[in-house]
């Protein structure tokens, strides 16, 4: 495990992906160079507290990392990503957390809901990257299709990597939607564990992250498949 360390870094890039949502990159002064592992965080200071963030940014970026965070909680977090701007200074420690890859080669199934898609960004550019060749699927849900982002990033790595599947759920969708409808757990099970299709559960590995409902939602059905925790990996982000 890489040992903490604190970070002196400037905001580099602001942009903001939904009406909530926003991605910053930190270039980083001192140190310039940190290594970390796909699906960590790092321990920001804003202010009165630190506050986690997951790092959605590649390893491989060595002299920059980024962050996606909603700010709906509208709490100290929500107000000091808001008020960043490009050049102020940033202060973090870094890499915090256990929730990585595993040395597994299974193919690997990512379920998002929200920003909990921020570390499966990070794991799923870094298996890309690294020529992973068995099958990747990410579900990744939200309630409207006001609230979706990086939905042209994914279709692009679908587009350039055949074994990257993408797949956007709406639990309350306008009739117009032409994506997936529903929980996206549910989706998910539908799509490749249904008696049509020839998925076997116990050939994937998981990792879910976003809200504690979806979690337990989906680390209960595959329990019921008979998943073994081992092969269920899980962050919670938020409770609904």
């Amino acid at each position: 495990m890489i040992r903490p360390q604190k970070f002196q870094a400037v905001v580099e890039n602001k942009q903001q992906l939904n009406d909530k949502v926003f991605n910053l990159t930190f270039l980083l002064k001192n140190p310039d160079q940190i290594t970390f592992s796909a699906g960590q965080r790092g321990l920001f200071n804003i202010g009165p507290k630190f506050n986690n963030y997951s790092l959605c940014s590649l390893p491989s970026e060595k002299s920059k990392v980024s962050i996606c965070v909603d700010t709906t909680p509208q709490g100290p977090g929500s107000k000091w990503i808001i008020e960043r701007k490009i050049g102020d200074n940033v202060e973090f420690i870094a890499p915090i957390g256990n929730f990585m890859l595993s040395a597994s080669d299974k193919p690997k199934i990512f379920l998002a809901t929200g920003s909990g898609v921020s570390p499966l960004h990070s794991m799923i550019g870094h298996l890309l990257e690294n020529k992973f060749a068995k099958d990747i699927f990410l579900y990744f849900g939200e309630r409207y299709e006001s609230d979706t982002f990086w939905m042209q990033e994914f279709i692009n790595l679908q587009a350039s990597n055949n074994n990257f599947h993408y797949k956007i759920v709406l639990s309350k969708p306008q009739e117009s939607w032409q994506g997936g409808r529903g929980y996206v757990q549910e989706v998910m099970d539908k799509d490749l564990f249904s008696p049509d299709n020839f998925h076997n559960p116990l050939e994937f590995e998981y990792y879910i992250c976003g809200n504690g409902r979806m979690i337990a939602s989906s680390t209960q059905l595959l329990f019921n498949s008979g998943v073994q925790q081992s092969d269920i990996h899980s962050e919670k982000f938020y409770d609904v």
